[in-house]
């Protein structure tokens, strides 16, 4: 299988920006900001997917302070059959219907996702187990 490591690696952080800073996950209210430490491990899973392994950090605001929580997070990603490796092709926001390029990253007219340019989509958050907290001066 042909796989683009920093496609992997830039698709995955996309999404993660959209599951943190989504403002009705009450866990995630405080995120402010959140880095991808490492890639630990990356295996393929029934030859079709990818589980990737990687360490994480989390900044969070508790009112006066900026908090940093690390840990391992393990993801099973899973390659998007929409996506077009090297041609650009149309297609309909699936939310308001209007023409979108594969390339884009959203709708111009409505801002929603465009999925045909995401070529590895999370499946499964599998692990996300918290392992140590530090604490971050101002």
């Amino acid at each position: 299988m042909n796989i683009n490591e920093q496609r992997v690696y830039n698709d995955l952080n996309m999404q993660l920006k959209d599951i943190y800073f989504d403002n009705t996950k009450e866990e995630y209210l405080n995120l402010i900001d959140f880095d991808i430490i490492r890639y630990v491990h990356a295996a393929l899973d029934r030859g079709k997917d990818i589980i990737l392994t990687y360490r994480i950090r989390k900044y969070y605001f508790d009112g006066t302070n900026i908090n940093a929580i690390e840990n391992y997070s393990k993801v099973r990603l899973t390659r998007n059959t929409k996506v077009k490796v090297k041609k650009s092709f149309s297609t309909k926001c699936k939310n308001c219907g209007s023409p979108v390029s594969s390339n884009d990253k959203e709708c111009s007219y409505c801002g929603t996702k465009n999925e045909s340019s995401i070529g590895w989509i999370i499946s499964e958050i599998i692990d996300d187990e918290i392992d140590s907290k530090l604490k971050i001066e101002k």
